[in-house]
């Protein structure tokens, strides 16, 4: 194909992309029902509620400057790239995971800012990268788990208590068998070497071998004050939205939530919706405000996906073929 071509293709294909991005997320927010009680929600507000909605907001380009940080560390061994490239490469896979099902887009918009023959390495970089962020999940829903064990009686979600003492069981051995992968990715990597059908990625697999363990734990560190942020955001909206609820008693909640969202597969159309869902069912037991919880869901979505989405479709648009 001439390079006349490719550019024309390429033209189309970023168009397109930014197109859909913009669609669902009009589709989202066109559908949001819930638009008059967010609008009434400001009334008779102190300033310390609106305060709280102002550093929501501020943590937000925190929450994704650190997400930009991690992509470029783990590229430092591969290929040079700058903070502000970092940050133009994560905004774009957000504007093209956004409609994507489980965000699989994010993957390939950050790849494309990477040469060709990097790609392959970088996919691995930004696969290791998500499962970091799960693996915080998992170790989080642990964290509540332990906590909810000790401060409330099995019968609080009115759950068959025999099932409620087996989930222990399974949430510490998916947690021993996640951690002992991700620390011995190594191991697991020079295994996959030797393997003759994938010989011809052997130059994509040695990336994963040359981590160390302490990179890794930097990765993880990174993962966990991610998490910490968007808890911190999650609690603040759900002061401002006058859910009476105690710090600990939303992080049960958030923990218990994403923890669960691990393991349902879902298309991006009823990704807001589960996500309400289970923080209304996991949150009803400490408050009764279910709108105030959905709002705080939804606009959670709103300010740290939808709006990074639109920004990230810019630098999506704007960015040259390469390669």
């Amino acid at each position: 194909m001439k390079a006349k071509q490719k550019a024309k293709v390429w033209k189309w294909i970023k168009w397109l992309s930014a197109f859909l991005s913009y669609l669902y997320i009009g589709y989202r927010l066109a559908y949001f029902e819930q638009w008059s009680a967010f609008g009434e929600s400001f009334y008779g507000l102190s300033a310390y509620d609106y305060g709280a909605l102002v550093l929501v907001l501020l943590l937000m380009p925190v929450n994704w400057a650190l997400e930009s940080y991690k992509w470029q560390y783990l590229l430092r061994k591969l290929h040079s790239v700058s903070f502000a490239e970092a940050i133009k490469a994560v905004l774009s896979g957000v504007s093209l995971g956004v409609y994507t099902p489980a965000r699989v887009g994010e993957l390939a918009g950050r790849i494309f800012y990477l040469p060709k023959a990097k790609r392959k390495q970088g996919l691995l970089a930004a696969m290791l990268s998500s499962y970091a962020q799960s693996l915080t999940t998992l170790l989080m829903g642990a964290v509540g788990l332990i906590y909810f064990s000790i401060q409330y009686s099995p019968d609080t979600w009115q759950m068959n208590t025999s099932v409620l003492q087996f989930v222990p069981f399974v949430v510490f051995l998916l947690l021993f068998f996640a951690f002992l992968f991700y620390y011995r990715l190594s191991f697991f990597s020079d295994r996959l070497q030797q393997v003759a059908w994938l010989n011809k990625h052997h130059t994509a697999i040695c990336y994963l071998s040359g981590l160390q363990v302490g990179e890794l734990s930097v990765v993880l560190l990174l993962s966990i004050s991610r998490y910490l942020i968007f808890a911190s955001q999650f609690y603040l909206l759900l002061l401002f939205f006058q859910v009476d609820i105690s710090p600990s008693e939303a992080f049960i909640g958030l923990s218990f939530s994403y923890f669960s969202l691990l393991f349902i597969p879902a298309m991006s159309l009823a990704e807001i919706s589960i996500r309400s869902s289970l923080s209304i069912f996991f949150l009803s037991t400490f408050s009764n405000n279910a709108a105030g919880i959905f709002l705080s869901t939804s606009i959670l979505w709103m300010i740290n996906v939808a709006l990074v989405a639109l920004i990230g479709s810019y630098f999506w648009l704007v960015r040259p073929m390469k390669n």
